[in-house]
């Protein structure tokens, strides 16, 4: 029993021994890819050339080539990304392998193509990504992208985002310019629907005259159905109306908390801003009018420092998240 047992351990041992005595034949120890110019010299490190049979190369540009010799130079046509593969062969057929990436970019290097493309376009509601791909290497490429809408932007970098704010079918255009390269592209991109953009909309700075108060209208059109309402503090009814201009007047004087809020038919998002107005001058029984309006200035819009003020405590009730540009005190 015991003699079985040291035969099949004899057997395990051989077994674990050969496998490690061949596996360490044909390893490939090491392999570095040095450039110059377009010119590529890859050389490798074997534990033992005794057994080795041959090395095979093979490049990425279709390049291949069988040496005796553990190293190797090839010359590139163009610039770029490139991969290199060495197979170190045994007399017994083993084989193992090693990879290395390098990259080729020379000024001499003159491409036979300069054609940019659009790819990769992604769209999520009126956001877009896309990339522009030309062959090589995309050191010193100039990309001047459109998205349709007089919107130019220059990256040195293929990846182009955009922000559509109206639905619609629009051109996307790539101009690449590369040392002697130029070339355009063209896709149409139809952008079904528009996030509402909050990041858009804005609550503009109202005027006041006396005791009316005037809000402007918005200075750049607000995608998403906007819908704005005011409450101006003085038990009046609250104003929903589809644009930020309004005109108010107060019938009292004293000071009023007017809250302003900017918010979309589809409710993904909305915005408020907080305005407290000190009416000073008589009562202007004028009623609410579409007259011209006047840029406030800096002398009657005023932040104030209103933490701990009990001249405010009463306006400021339930505004204790609120940042300090989100609420605005006029004619302080």
């Amino acid at each position: 029993m015991i003699k079985k047992f040291n035969f099949y351990c004899l057997i395990l041992l051989a077994i674990i021994a050969f496998s490690c005595d061949e596996s360490e034949k044909c390893e490939i120890t090491d392999l570095s890819a040095v450039v110059q110019d377009k010119k590529v010299s890859v050389n490798i490190s074997v534990r033992s050339t005794e057994n080795i049979k041959q090395y095979n190369w093979y490049f990425s540009d279709s390049f291949s080539l069988a040496t005796l010799s553990p190293s190797v130079e090839h010359i590139l046509t163009h610039n770029g990304e490139y991969l290199v593969e060495v197979e170190a062969e045994s007399v017994s057929g083993e084989i193992c392998s090693l990879q290395e990436v390098f990259f080729v970019n020379d000024s001499s290097i003159v491409r036979d193509t300069c054609d940019v493309d659009i790819s990769n376009i992604e769209i999520d509601q009126g956001e877009i990504t896309a990339d522009a791909t030309i062959e090589g290497s995309y050191n010193g490429a100039i990309f001047i992208w459109d998205n349709g809408v007089d919107d130019y932007d220059t990256t040195l970098v293929p990846r182009y985002e955009t922000e559509y704010a109206l639905a619609g079918n629009y051109p996307l255009k790539v101009y690449y310019t590369q040392g002697g390269c130029q070339d355009s592209a063209i896709k149409y991109v139809n952008i079904d629907e528009v996030s509402p953009q909050c990041g858009v909309g804005k609550i503009p700075l109202p005027n006041l005259e006396g005791s009316k108060i005037s809000f402007p209208y918005s200075s750049n059109e607000i995608p998403g159905n906007p819908i704005f309402s005011f409450d101006f503090g003085d038990g009046t009814p609250i104003i929903n109306i589809e644009t930020s201009y309004y005109e108010h007047t107060f019938q009292e004087p004293g000071i009023y908390r007017i809250k302003v809020k900017l918010e979309f038919e589809n409710g993904q998002c909305s915005k408020e801003r907080i305005f407290i107005v000190n009416i000073k001058d008589e009562v202007n029984n004028s009623s609410n009018s579409d007259g011209d309006f006047q840029q406030n200035t800096n002398d009657s819009i005023t932040v104030l420092n209103y933490e701990g003020n009990p001249q405010f405590e009463h306006l400021l009730e339930g505004l204790n998240n609120w940042s300090i540009d989100e609420i605005v005190f006029i004619n302080f």
